[in-house]
Order: C-alpha cells, then structure tokens, then sequence
C-alpha cells in the first residue's frame, strides 16, 4: 500500500527544498576563496549577502530568490569549485 502526500504538503515540501538549495548556493559562495563573498561580524564569517547578489544580477541575470531548482544546482556546482 502506497503513501498518499496531499497537494498542501506536496508544495510544503517542495518550498522546503526550494530554500535549503538557496541557502546552500549562498554558503556555497561564503565558503568560496573569494573574500567579496564573505562578511566576518564579531570573529564569525558570514554571506555578503549584498555583494552576492550583486554577481548573482550581473553574471546569471536573476537573483538567488528568483532560480528554479535545476538552476540553483548547476549554480551550486559551480560556485564550489571556487574553494581553495
């Protein structure tokens, strides 16, 4: 006997995925060897939330917000080849 998923939870759970995959492309970018992308606050490095999406508009021409899945994993596996 199969699971049933409603529509509702179908779209939660898809909405879920939607963000953890945008924060992976933002951490992706923080962790990368370029030190625009970074933003250290009291000893801790966080995204340049700015300076992102910046490059974001300029070189992909849409924001992080606005990238549909398969988009924001080809942009993933790109950005983490910029590591040290």
């Amino acid at each position: 006997m199969g699971t049933t998923i409603s529509n509702e939870r179908s779209a939660q759970l898809k909405n879920e995925a939607m963000t953890r995959m945008r924060w992976r492309l933002w951490f992706a970018f923080r962790d990368s060897k370029y030190d625009q992308f970074k933003h250290v606050n009291k000893g801790k490095v966080y995204p340049n939330y700015a300076k992102i999406k910046e490059y974001c508009l300029r070189h992909w021409g849409k924001e992080i917000k606005d990238m549909g899945y398969n988009e924001l994993s080809n942009r993933i596996s790109i950005v983490l080849k910029w590591k040290d």
